[in-house]
């Protein structure tokens, strides 16, 4: 076995096993991006999930916005419907979020995998060729 075709065999391998590596790490990412488009409170960070995981919660945010300004706090009914609309965005933005993580871990394991294909197979032809 020559030197030269030794060193290119290790590199195949080398950037193959890069390749597996960050393959794991993507998938795992892609499963969770895929949690957080199906059920978007499960992976909501906890400080946006905070003031609007209950009415009540809500209610208490904005009355220490108001107290502060000396304004005063809009009825119930009005509330409700701002609570619900500002619950809405939250979790349309956590699925927007998860959606775009899902993208671009789909073309770094893409990418990934491509790599992976190019590298083992010249390594098992160098293989082919020593023996």
């Amino acid at each position: 076995m020559n030197k030269k075709n030794l060193v290119i065999q290790i590199y195949a391998y080398l950037v193959a096993f890069s390749a597996v590596i960050c393959l794991s790490i993507t998938t795992g990412v892609a499963i969770y991006s895929v949690i957080g488009i199906v059920s978007p409170e499960t992976t909501i960070n906890a400080w946006k999930w905070e003031p609007v995981s209950s009415f009540e919660r809500f209610k208490k945010s904005k009355e220490g916005c108001v107290s502060d300004n000396k304004k005063v706090l809009p009825d119930d009914a009005t509330l409700q419907k701002m609570y619900e609309e500002e619950k809405r965005l939250v979790i349309l933005g956590e699925q927007r979020s998860s959606i775009q993580t899902l993208l671009y871990t789909s073309i770094i394991a893409g990418v990934s995998f491509v790599l992976f294909l190019i590298h083992w197979n010249l390594g098992k032809r160098l293989r082919k060729e020593e023996n």
